[in-house]
């Protein structure tokens, strides 16, 4: 027996004549109806978002733009961070080589290896304050010695 074929539904008993118009909207005739039944949809507003469109629109894109921005500053910031006794220092745009292991030098540590420019250099010292020495020194920058992979290659 097909549910919805008599007065005794599912649930208990049904009334007659809601059974009757649901299961032959046409009145009871037998007849098929072409009659839709509509109901009222909420009107999609910014406080009832599931009926909106799919698509991100200006706004959506520059927010995904944004905190993608964000998240990739967060990630580069967390690389770049120096750890261990191995830094990469980067000196003043311009300054020579010289000034850089002179700079090394007053921080308390030991110059390693040049970089792709005179300006950048990879140092090392075992002194846990090692970086703040090397900004207190005049380094511009002191990031982690991995990045120092593409910076220590020098052009032939």
């Amino acid at each position: 027996m097909w549910f919805g074929s008599s007065p005794a539904g599912v649930f208990g008993p049904v009334d007659p004549h809601l059974h009757s118009a649901i299961c032959n909207p046409a009145g009871g005739t037998g007849q098929q109806s072409d009659t839709i039944i509509r109901t009222k949809m909420p009107t999609p507003t910014l406080s009832n978002a599931r009926y909106h469109d799919a698509s991100l629109g200006r706004r959506g894109l520059l927010a995904v733009c944004v905190y993608g921005a964000i998240f990739l500053a967060l990630l580069a910031f967390a690389l770049a961070t120096p750890r261990g006794e191995f830094v990469l220092v980067v000196g003043k745009p311009g300054q020579s080589e010289g000034q850089v292991v002179e700079l090394i030098g007053r921080a308390g540590g030991s110059f390693v290896a040049p970089g792709r420019f005179g300006w950048i250099a990879v140092a090392h010292s075992s002194a846990p304050d090692f970086v703040r020495k090397l900004n207190a020194a005049g380094a511009f920058l002191v990031l982690n010695h991995a990045l120092a992979v593409g910076c220590l290659q020098k052009d032939t």
